[in-house]
Parts: C-alpha cells; structure tokens; sequence
C-alpha cells in the first residue's frame, strides 16, 4: 500500500510516499499503526492509539472522516494520503 505524505509529514520521512505491506484486507488503523516511527508518531496519538486529531485522511482519493476511521479496510493496492492541516496565526 502506497501512503503519500503532504508538508511536514514529507520532511520527516525524506520522501513524497512510503510503502506499508499489509497483505490482505486491514483496518485503516492498523495500516496507520504500521508506518515507520518518524511518520507515526505524527498520525497516531501514543497514549490513545487514534489518529490525532488535525489530519486529513484520504482512502484513494475520498476523505475518511475520524468518527468513520474504524470502518475503513484498506488492500495492498490502496492509496492513503495524509494532510496535515497546518493552522497558524497572524502575528503584527
């Protein structure tokens, strides 16, 4: 399975995307819980094991909403892309 990474998520990782095997049928979570560390610990709270809150998920193309992210498998040939929604505020 193909997880392209957006903003930061790209930096931490070195690269535009990395590559989950995870064989058959999985749940979103799990295949998020198998990205390398230095991107996991940005997608997925340690103390709750949930995604943390902020991030954009889309399954091949179409946004997973985070009260829906246990409902979703995920094959060997899906694309997940992760957007980290970056907020900020204006400083004077």
């Amino acid at each position: 399975m193909r997880v392209e990474l957006i903003g930061y998520l790209k930096a931490e990782a070195g690269s535009e995307y990395v590559e989950v095997k995870v064989g058959g049928g999985v749940g979103l979570v799990e295949a998020l819980k198998m990205l390398p560390e230095k991107v996991r610990k940005h997608v997925i709270d340690e103390e709750t094991g949930k995604p943390v809150s902020g991030l954009l998920i889309l399954v091949n193309g179409s946004e997973v909403k985070l009260s829906q992210v246990y409902g979703v498998k995920v094959n060997e040939d899906d694309i997940i892309t992760l957007i980290p929604a970056i907020h900020g505020g204006y400083e004077r």
